[in-house]
């Protein structure tokens, strides 16, 4: 549970990388272009072959969901 809140927090340019799409576009569009950009943060997670690495990616992808949504 603190891996999870603790991750929870997206960088602010992500506010702003939202903030670029259209008042009326679809919102899983958006949620789906965010959770692409959100690699661009972390450029550690191209790193698959590591057991360690892949477990935290996926620690930061549950947590910031629902902030996200």
């Amino acid at each position: 549970v603190h891996d999870i809140t603790f991750h929870t927090f997206v960088h602010e340019n992500v506010k702003t990388f939202m903030q670029g799409f259209r008042y009326d576009a679809h919102p899983m569009g958006m949620l789906m272009a965010s959770v692409g950009a959100l690699s661009t943060f972390y450029p550690d997670a191209r790193n698959i072959g590591d057991d360690d690495n892949r477990q935290m990616q996926i620690i930061r992808m549950i947590a910031k969901m629902p902030t996200l949504g």
